[in-house]
């Protein structure tokens, strides 16, 4: 009786070890999957940054147009002003 209540009790460890490696493999199944979701995390800052820097850049062009256009209207402006005054 010694010797299979030996059997059992090694049989319940080795199970318990079974289920504890189980374990082990899932969290670093995890940490895998967290390191994962880290990367594209970053990956999707980068992009978020990207998005507003080419936002900005449409932003800084546009107000460069519009300068742009004020000037040449404030030339045509000074052009017509000053034939307005050439007898």
């Amino acid at each position: 009786m010694v010797e299979s209540e030996q059997q059992a009790n090694n049989l319940s460890k080795i199970k318990e070890l079974d289920y504890q490696l189980d374990n082990l493999l899932e969290i670093e199944e995890l940490k895998h999957n967290l390191l994962e979701i880290k990367e594209i995390e970053h990956n999707l800052s980068e992009i978020e940054e990207l998005e507003y820097e080419t936002n900005n850049t449409s932003e800084i062009e546009e107000l460069k147009n519009q300068a742009r256009n004020l000037f040449i209207n404030f030339l045509k402006e000074i052009k017509e002003d000053y034939e307005k005054q050439d007898p």
